[in-house]
């Protein structure tokens, strides 16, 4: 799969549905041109990304089509703005969103009173349960 991001001319993800954003910050890793459907978390990955690559956003199928077109031939496109987020600083590295998101998590667990844990663990056996006897 590395090869195929390494030696890609474009690479095209059109889906709204991958949770973690591998297929954007793999092509933008490896400096490619990089279209993909145009949504909010798309925009911050881009501006959160070592300016690599370039990110070309599309709306609909249709100026998909009309994008790889363009893209194909030389002629320009809307772009994101690839690391704008940064502020010429590097980007977060795995170590340090670990400790972010351990922070988060501790965060909420702190926040949560253990009542509020009890009522969630009562709703979530109730909802199984009734699962199981409608199946």
């Amino acid at each position: 799969m590395h090869r195929l991001y390494a030696a890609a001319k474009l690479v095209v993800f059109p889906s709204f549905y991958e949770g973690f954003g591998l297929p954007v910050v793999t092509a933008l890793a490896y400096g490619r041109t990089l279209c993909a459907r145009e949504s909010p978390v798309l925009t911050e990955v881009a501006a959160q990304c070592r300016p690599r690559g370039r990110v070309i956003p599309y709306r609909h199928r249709d100026e998909l089509i009309d994008i790889v077109g363009r893209l194909l031939h030389g002629r320009s496109t809307r772009e994101l703005p690839v690391g704008a987020a940064l502020n010429g600083h590097a980007p977060r590295s795995w170590a340090q969103m670990g400790v972010e998101l351990e922070r988060f998590l501790q965060s909420l667990i702190q926040s949560a009173s253990a009542e509020a844990w009890r009522l969630r663990d009562d709703l979530v056996s109730q909802a199984m349960a009734y699962r199981t006897v409608h199946r």
